[in-house]
């Protein structure tokens, strides 16, 4: 039994939640007696990062209810996005009491999350409780450069990089924090209006680490002073 919205540009396939909330396999205006209706609206919430959104092949979607006790709703859905606002509806059966909930919507491509979204509302009996998700972006993978050998103590190389969706897009706006594994061999400091950079500080295979959020990436950086002038003296 499969409900189809189309909204704005993106197609949602939902299945029914119960039986008793279909008929003829769709989901009917209003909900029945003893269910609520959840209308979904799924924003993308980060400016730059539609290309990624629009990648979206499927939601999943989490109802429980606040106190743990028990899962209303908890499965993967299809999905073809192609700009604007994901929407969806679901019959919830509450058994005729009103609950308070807590959903948890994930936009995805194949099984990796590429956004997430939370809310916490109360679901009531024979009404609908229209939810308005913006969604956050959810960090697969670091994109750094290879750093090349130090070769003099002092030498300064700035750290940068990318932040990546599954789909390889890059997050805007994302910003690595790097820190040093060797901190005896280089050194790692924030500049001024933001970034990093690295300084060799004695000889050796030297390693630094970039991070975001949980998603992080060790980057070897050897330090290999070579002399380039002597002075002999008697």
């Amino acid at each position: 039994m499969i409900r189809t919205d189309v909204a704005r540009g993106a197609v949602v396939a939902l299945a029914c939640i119960s039986a008793a909330a279909c008929a003829d396999g769709f989901l009917h205006e209003p909900a029945t007696a003893g269910n609520a209706r959840v209308a979904i609206t799924a924003l993308q919430g980060v400016a730059g990062a539609e290309q990624a959104f629009d990648k979206a092949d499927g939601l999943q979607i989490r109802v429980t209810e606040r106190n743990g006790a028990r899962v209303l709703y908890d499965d993967a859905v299809a999905v073809s996005a192609d700009g604007g606002p994901i929407r969806a509806s679901l019959d919830i059966d509450l058994s005729g009491r009103p609950v308070d909930v807590s959903m948890e919507v994930g936009v995805r491509r194949g099984g990796d999350d590429l956004f997430l979204g939370e809310e916490r509302f109360t679901l009531i009996p024979g009404e609908e409780s229209q939810v308005s998700l913006e969604l956050r972006p959810v960090p697969s993978g670091l994109d750094v450069p290879e750093i090349p050998q130090f070769t003099t103590f002092g030498q300064t190389f700035p750290l940068e990089g990318r932040v990546l969706f599954a789909t390889g897009d890059e997050i805007p706006s994302a910003q690595l924090s790097w820190s040093s594994q060797t901190p005896d061999l280089l050194a790692v400091r924030q500049v001024p209006g933001g970034g990093y950079v690295a300084e060799a500080i004695a000889d050796g295979q030297g390693a630094l680490t970039a991070t975001y959020q949980s998603v992080t990436e060790s980057v070897p950086a050897p330090v290999r002073a070579v002399v380039v002038s002597a002075e002999m003296v008697p």
